[in-house]
């Protein structure tokens, strides 16, 4: 498997379906946003909409992350 591939994956070697998604919204913003610039032949501000959707994303995974606590761990001390 390629190196940029691991990104994707979570702790159980599936594909976190958060990180594909970041990674595609961001992908998307930023394909048509420099393709606006290119038509316009200028560059234009970057879409407030596009920066609060990146920054929900990002936030959400924050979230989901702190909400994953490993609660299978059995170890005690004796």
């Amino acid at each position: 498997m390629p190196k940029w591939y691991t990104m994707f994956e979570d702790n159980a070697d599936g594909f976190s379906m958060m990180r594909v998604s970041f990674a595609l919204v961001v992908l998307t913003v930023m394909i048509n946003w420099s393709w606006v610039n290119f038509n316009k032949k200028e560059i234009t501000a970057f879409p407030d909409n596009a920066v609060a959707l990146i920054t929900a994303l990002a936030g959400a995974k924050v979230v989901q992350r702190f909400g994953e606590k490993d609660t299978t761990d059995t170890t005690t001390k004796s």
